[in-house]
């Protein structure tokens, strides 16, 4: 792709005859410029016989010169839907035929929301043309292609070292291809090109954009700006037309090496090696269950954990070096216990892996005595307890209170024989954010008194 600007020459017939002459069909130029061309002929004629040097040269110079020569075309190469063209600057239009020739000065237009079009260069590069969008080939030479976009959408798809310099002009905006993806946007609202591969060039505000970025024009009061700013990938994603585009050029051999931002949709990859998802992880005995991960992660990839069982949780970072990720302690919750790690790498593609653990307690080993271990689910508390080297023929009181060290019969206590009881939280008075404190102590029916208590726990009521 040639990057520098070439000087065409000005035109010395002024504007008017220029658009004249475009507009006409195909055998009247012709016609126009055998007739040019007797003239050159009998100026130089006339300079060989008895003219100077500079009239000769001013013969030389005749309208259009060399561009005239080289105009070119285009090949309407596929459609699908309402596709009209225009050769009177789109008072009249008339639906287009597969493998027509487009020139200088014609109007392309699709018509309704499944229509698209594609016109091919000679090199068999390509524009594209989204549904509801018009386009006018304003000027096509062999050197450079001026395409007026109306409004609508465009993406061309252009050979890397193609000859012909390609410009998109919009109402504000004149965007040069010097690379080989972008799509160009012209709605009531926005002005923009995005780049996909490689570099485009807005002439205008003199503003580039490489692969990833795209301008942004702004118009106000006749001044003319742009910003440059990064594409947001998950609207891509979701965009019809850059997806049809996305596939034509991975299904072609010329543009599937050079996808450029297209390359990649997919999010990293995330495995969790420790622990195995739906296994059972035990925890020691403490008031707040936590889980450590393993596993590895794409180097680069920005990656959070988060528990998604214990309210108020946050994400958490998590740091991934040479592929691997190690945790800090995540918190858990007894029971079934839910966790969500999310991860992002460097274009904004997106991974979630979710994974369930049950996770228990281990109870702490002891010669003799009691241990209990206390959960909540909705409205009730259930408290679990275990007589080691004791008998407990009377059974066991629980005993629970805000304040820490509950005892009977101080403390709101019950008796139970089973080794699981549960408690209603609004019957206990049990309010959202308190802390209870629980402990258990083998009944003496005879004294009614207790002995051996058990170890403590303490819960946050949800």
């Amino acid at each position: 792709m040639k990057k520098g600007k070439r000087t065409i020459r000005a035109r010395v017939w002024g504007s008017r005859p220029v658009l004249w002459f475009r507009h006409l069909n195909r055998n009247a130029q012709l016609a126009v410029i055998l007739v040019l061309v007797l003239m050159i002929t009998g100026g130089l004629a006339f300079g060989l016989t008895g003219g100077s040097t500079e009239e000769v040269e001013q013969a030389q110079e005749t309208p259009e010169e060399i561009e005239v020569a080289n105009l070119s075309t285009v090949t309407l190469s596929y459609y699908e839907g309402t596709v009209e063209y225009s050769v009177d600057a789109g008072e009249n239009w008339e639906d287009v035929e597969q493998d027509q020739q487009l020139e200088q000065g014609t109007y392309l237009r699709t018509i309704g929301a499944l229509s698209k079009a594609v016109i091919a260069f000679d090199d068999q590069s390509e524009l594209r043309i989204d549904a509801n969008s018009e386009i006018e080939l304003q000027t096509m030479t062999t050197e450079r292609a001026f395409i007026k976009q109306e409004n609508g959408y465009t993406y061309a798809r252009l050979l890397n070292d193609r000859d012909q310099d390609l410009v998109i002009r919009t109402n504000n905006a004149q965007f040069e291809a010097a690379g080989t993806a972008f799509r160009t946007i012209t709605t009531g609202d926005v002005e923009a090109a995005e780049v996909y591969e490689s570099l485009v060039r807005e002439t205008v505000t003199n503003r580039e954009a490489t692969t990833g970025e795209k301008i942004v024009i702004t118009e106000d009061s006749g001044t003319v700006s742009s910003e440059v700013e990064n594409i947001d990938i998950d609207e891509i994603k979701e965009n019809e037309f850059v997806q049809w585009n996305r596939q034509r050029d991975q299904d072609n051999d010329l543009f599937k090496d050079s996808l450029g931002f297209l390359s990649d949709f997919d999010g990293p990859e995330i495995t969790i090696t420790s622990p195995q998802a739906d296994s059972t992880v035990r925890v020691s005995d403490g008031d707040n269950p936590t889980v450590v991960f393993e596993g590895t992660a794409e180097n680069g990839t920005q990656l959070t954990v988060q528990s998604k069982s214990v309210s108020g949780s946050q994400p958490q970072s998590v740091t991934v070096a040479d592929g691997k990720f190690k945790t800090s302690e995540v918190q858990a919750a007894i029971g079934t216990s839910v966790f969500e790690f999310v991860g992002k790498d460097r274009r904004g593609n997106e991974t979630k892996v979710t994974l369930s653990l049950t996770v228990v307690r281990e109870a702490s080993v002891q010669e003799q005595g009691i241990q209990i271990d206390v959960s909540q689910t909705g409205d009730t508390v259930t408290v679990e307890w275990i007589a080691v080297g004791i008998s407990v023929d009377d059974g066991v009181y629980i005993a629970y209170d805000k304040d820490s060290g509950p005892v009977y019969p101080d403390s709101p206590s019950k008796l139970t024989k089973k080794s699981k009881i549960t408690i209603d939280k609004a019957d206990a008075g049990m309010t959202s954010g308190d802390t209870w404190y629980f402990r258990a102590c083998r009944y003496l029916k005879n004294s009614d008194t207790c002995d051996n208590y058990s170890n403590q726990k303490s819960i946050e009521i949800e």
